[in-house]
């Protein structure tokens, strides 16, 4: 199995304050409120790991950057993580999250990819 060097890790986790930043700017600005994003972590993983660490529902974007269209991304949002995001921004108690709470926080998760973009630049 491949796996990153030390450093390779050290370099991702250096640029994650500047990426959550720019998409936590980038997601206030969509949902009309201040918005932060805290404690990025940076692992490696092995690809047959992942999917025990997504079990249960969950929200995937897939996008793509403006130079290279032929390689989607995948943002995998957690069922928990969703309602989180969806209740602070909403300001509801929702205990799970229904396709009407997706559209209503739309804008801010259109932020979340055009945040993570303008971060890769």
């Amino acid at each position: 199995m491949a796996s990153f060097s030390q450093e390779t890790i050290s370099k991702f986790s250096t640029f994650q304050a500047a990426l959550w930043q720019s998409t936590a700017l980038a997601v206030s600005e969509a949902a009309g409120m201040k918005v932060s994003f805290n404690d990025p972590l940076t692992l490696s993983a092995a690809v047959n790991d992942l999917p025990a660490e997504f079990s249960g529902a969950q929200l995937i974007i897939s996008f793509a950057f403006s130079e290279r269209p032929e390689n989607p991304q995948l943002l995998i949002i957690s069922q928990d993580s969703l309602v989180d995001l969806c209740n602070a921004l909403t300001g509801k108690e929702l205990e799970s999250v229904e396709d009407n709470s997706i559209t209503e926080i739309r804008p801010a998760l259109e932020g979340i990819v055009q945040g993570l973009c303008l971060a890769a630049g």
